[in-house]
């Protein structure tokens, strides 16, 4: 966000990575404020293209297509002069564990699901490029252990 120009509006929107498309409800959404729609999603599919690229096809595709879970959250920056900037929001680590375990629902208590640490420095290197990546394994290490999947 630019602090020196005058913001109107922040909106945040659901979107799915790679698959953003001119039409409503996003295209009515920003055209109200004079935002170029098909430039913004050039821009955010450009961004988002291999966004979930390390994950396994199977676990991303439902019978209608995407999986609707994998929607990214996006704040957009709409300013005065009629500029935007926009913020994407990655998913939740318990979201990408029970994703690659394929888990519905963690349980604590259960511990029956695993995964290797191949796939825990996987979730580290997306979620966290610029950190330190023992520190962020261990993180996600502990996350892994709260909703009941074990790390072999």
């Amino acid at each position: 966000m630019d602090p020196t120009k005058v913001l109107m509006a922040k909106l945040k929107v659901y979107l799915s990575a790679g698959e953003a498309k001119a039409a409503p409800p996003l295209g009515p959404l920003l055209g109200q404020y004079g935002i170029n729609t098909v430039q913004f999603c050039k821009e955010f599919n450009e961004i988002t293209e291999g966004f979930f690229s390390f994950f396994d096809p199977s676990l991303l595709l439902n019978k209608t297509g995407l999986n609707p879970a994998f929607e990214l959250i996006v704040y957009i920056y709409i300013y005065d002069d009629r500029k935007y900037a926009f913020e994407i929001c990655k998913p939740s680590t318990s979201f990408l564990l029970k994703l690659l375990a394929q888990v519905e629902k963690g349980d604590p208590h259960a511990c029956k699901y695993m995964l290797s640490t191949q796939e825990l420095i996987k979730i580290a290197l997306f979620k966290y490029p610029t950190d330190k990546l023992y520190s962020s394994v261990l993180m996600i290490k502990g996350t892994a252990r709260a909703i009941g999947i074990r790390i072999i």
